[in-house]
C-alpha cells in the first residue's frame, strides 16, 4: 500500500516525494488549497510519521536544513497563494474527514483514543493541531494549564464545544514560519455519533486525570508510568 512505501522511504527520497506532492495536490477542479491548509497537510503526515511509525522526523523546518525540497517547495506555495489572495476562514474548525483518519488507520490500530496515559495523550496533541489548526510545535508548546487557550463552552443553541483562543498576532509574510493571518478563535463541538473520538469528550478526560497542581505553564505533562486510577500525569511538562 501507499502509506507503507512511504513510511520505508529515506529521508531524501521522502524529500522529494513530498515537494512535488506540496507543489501538485490540488482539490477537486484542479482548484488550489489555501496556503495555510497545505501547511497543516504537510503537519497531518509529520504526526502519522511521529505516531504511527515512531520516526521522529521534523517536515516542517523554518531553516529548511532537513527537507530542502520539501520546504523550498512549501514557502513558494504559501507566498504565491498568500499574494493570490487564496485564503481559509480561520474561525471554523477544520473538520477531519472519515477517509483521512482511515488513511492513517490511527483509530483502528489504536494510536489515537484514551486506551493509557500516554495514547491519550497523543490524541489530544492530533486532534488540537487537526480541529484547530496548530503548528507543530510552537503553538503546542505555548498551550497552558492555567488561564489557558481551551476552553469548555455552551453555545446559544445548547451544544457544547471546546474552544481555543490564540493570545499573539503574528504578521503573515506568507512564509510557513509565519502563517497565522489574524487572531484565532475556533471550535469543535461535541460529537455525539462518534463519542470515542469527540475532541470534547476526550479534552475533558484528560483534565480529569491530571493533578490540581500540575504546572500552570504547561497543558502537555509526563505520564505516570504507573498511573493511579484518578491520576495518570507526573507534575512535569512532557519532554
Amino acid at each position: 500500500m501507499y502509506n507503507e512505501a512511504l513510511s520505508s522511504m529515506s529521508n531524501e527520497d521522502l524529500d522529494e516525494v513530498l515537494g512535488k506532492y506540496a507543489a501538485e495536490v490540488r482539490k477537486k477542479g484542479q482548484k488550489e488549497y489555501p496556503g495555510k491548509t497545505l501547511y497543516e497537510m504537510i503537519c497531518c503526515i509529520q504526526a502519522y510519521f511521529r505516531i504511527e511509525c515512531k520516526r521522529n522526523i521534523t517536515l516542517v523546518d523554518k531553516k529548511g536544513c532537513n527537507f530542502r525540497n520539501l520546504n523550498s517547495a512549501l514557502n513558494f506555495q504559501m507566498k504565491q497563494r498568500a499574494s493570490a489572495g487564496v485564503s481559509v476562514d480561520v474561525k471554523q474548525a477544520k473538520v477531519i474527514s472519515e477517509s483521512d483518519e482511515n488513511y492513517f488507520r490511527l483509530w483502528e490500530n489504536g494510536y489515537l483514543g484514551n486506551g493509557n496515559p500516554e495514547i491519550l495523550r497523543n490524541t489530544l496533541v492530533w486532534l488540537l493541531g487537526l480541529n484547530f489548526a496548530l503548528r507543530a510545535g510552537q503553538e503546542h508548546r505555548n498551550l497552558r494549564m492555567k488561564n489557558s487557550q481551551l476552553s469548555i463552552g455552551i453555545d446559544e443553541d445548547g451544544r457544547q464545544y471546546l474552544e481555543y483562543k490564540e493570545e499573539v498576532r503574528k504578521t503573515n509574510s506568507g512564509r510557513h514560519a509565519n502563517t497565522s493571518l489574524k487572531r484565532k478563535t475556533v471550535r469543535a463541538y461535541l460529537n455525539n455519533e462518534e463519542p470515542e473520538r469527540c475532541p470534547v469528550r476526550l479534552y475533558k478526560d484528560y483534565m480529569a486525570h491530571v493533578t490540581k497542581d500540575a504546572p500552570a505553564n504547561s497543558f502537555y505533562l509526563r505520564p505516570l508510568k504507573e498511573p493511579k486510577e484518578n491520576i495518570w500525569y507526573y507534575k512535569i511538562a512532557a519532554g
